[in-house]
This record gives structure tokens, sequence and C-alpha cells, in this order.
């Protein structure tokens, strides 16, 4: 069914649907992030974007990985803050206690990078208007928001055209005529044997 589209089609119709799923993706984690009044939506679009990958299955390991990591990259910041951090003004020290922790565990699990970016994210943008755990919130769940947006998307974007281009071959293979089946050959008698009996 599918199939019969032949590799270079179903290759255009998966460039076609990457595009539209970026596109979507970037627009609905901004919108979204921004109606729930997080402080920074541009890592809601940056996170969607990141896991959106050329397969619904990539996509689900890329979001699964990305959300473990920025979890832990918030774990990691969050004591660091606490401890090493008693004024915004000064996160250098928090910063490299977090960023060290987390570089241990991506070297461990290299697709748990995310880590890396998010401890600092988290420290650097504190501030002295919210609590450190109030930015944490903030920021993981901007990431957490737009992984599960470019997630959400891949799957039922692709889940609708795939099965719409699968509706439309079954719809076409039904509407072939069918051809009248011919009638069964007769056996051929040889020459030779012929008019005994």
């Amino acid at each position: 069914m599918i199939a019969s589209l032949g590799p270079r089609n179903l290759a255009r119709i998966r460039s076609a649907l990457l595009v539209a799923r970026c596109t979507a993706a970037a627009i609905l984690s901004y919108a979204v992030a921004d109606a729930l009044g997080l402080g920074h939506p541009v890592w809601a679009v940056v996170s969607a974007l990141i896991v959106s990958q050329e397969t619904a299955r990539e996509t689900r390991r890329s979001f699964l990985w990305r959300a473990a990591g920025t979890l832990i990259g918030t774990g990691a910041a969050l004591p660091a803050a606490v401890l090493l951090m008693p004024d915004p003004a000064h996160p250098l020290t928090a910063t490299g206690a977090a960023v060290a922790i987390c570089a241990a565990i991506a070297r461990r699990w290299p697709r748990m990078r995310v880590c890396l970016w998010t401890a600092p994210l988290v420290i650097l943008t504190a501030t002295t208007d919210h609590s450190i755990l109030y930015t944490a919130a903030q920021r993981s769940g901007e990431v957490l928001l737009g992984g599960m947006v470019g997630a959400a998307i891949h799957l039922l974007l692709d889940y609708a055209v795939i099965r719409r281009l699968a509706q439309n071959w079954n719809d076409r293979d039904d509407a072939t005529p069918m051809l009248p089946a011919s009638e069964p050959a007769q056996p051929e008698v040889p020459a030779s044997g012929r008019g005994r009996h």
C-alpha cells in the first residue's frame, strides 16, 4: 500500500512532514509556554525543535532522554545554588559545581548531555525576585513542555498523514475494476494422439 508509493515519493512525504512538524512545534510550543506565563518561552521552542527527529520512534527516544537530562540538570542545579550561591549576582561557584556533576553523568550517559546546559540555565537565570526553586520549575517546565509539544505533534501528524495515505491507496485499489477472469486453458492434445480410441 504505502510502500507502493516508491522510495522517492516516501522520502518527499517525510521531508514535507518534517518541515510541517517543526513549524507547528515551534509555533505551538511558544504559544502554550506564553499562555502559561513561563518566563522564557524560547526554551520551549528550542526543546520542541531539538526533539523533532526523522521518525516517530527517534522523536520519542529523543524526548525521553531530553526529559531525563533536564530533570538531572535541574536536580544538580538546585543544591549547588542553595549551598554555593547566596546571591544570584555571584553564580560562578554554583555553576561550576553543577556542571561538574552533570559532566560526570553525561560522560557515562551521553544522551543526557542536555543536563550540561540545563544546570547553568537554571542557575544563571535566577534572580532575587524569585526563589531558586521557582526558577528551576520555570526552566524545567519550559524545556519539558516544548519537548512534549514537539513529540506530540510528530506522533499526531505522522499518524494522520500516513493513515490518510493508506486509506487513499486502499480506496484506489478498491476502485480499480477487476479484469474478467480468463477461461481456463484447455490441455493441448498432441497431433499424434488425435483420432485414436
